[in-house]
């Protein structure tokens, strides 16, 4: 999934910027047996800082670079 989000405003009087950022994520699903698959999945995979608020310079991140792998059961 490719995302992108604009640039905004936090407030209304439009002081505080949001740059804008662009973010990707991914799912690989790998099939090892009858009912059972290897799930990898990644988001922000080129770790992207994601401003999610900027209260006069104090501001937020949104969620780094976040790798995860699994394993899937079906009965």
């Amino acid at each position: 999934t490719l995302r992108y989000t604009a640039r905004q405003y936090e407030d209304d009087l439009q002081s505080d910027v949001l740059p804008d950022a662009l973010t990707l994520d991914a799912l690989a699903r790998l099939p090892i047996g009858h009912g059972i698959s290897l799930v990898a999945r990644g988001e922000n995979l080129f770790d992207e800082d994601v401003v999610t608020r900027n209260a006069a310079g104090s501001i937020d991140l949104g969620t780094p670079r976040t790798l995860w792998i699994g394993v899937t059961v079906r009965g």
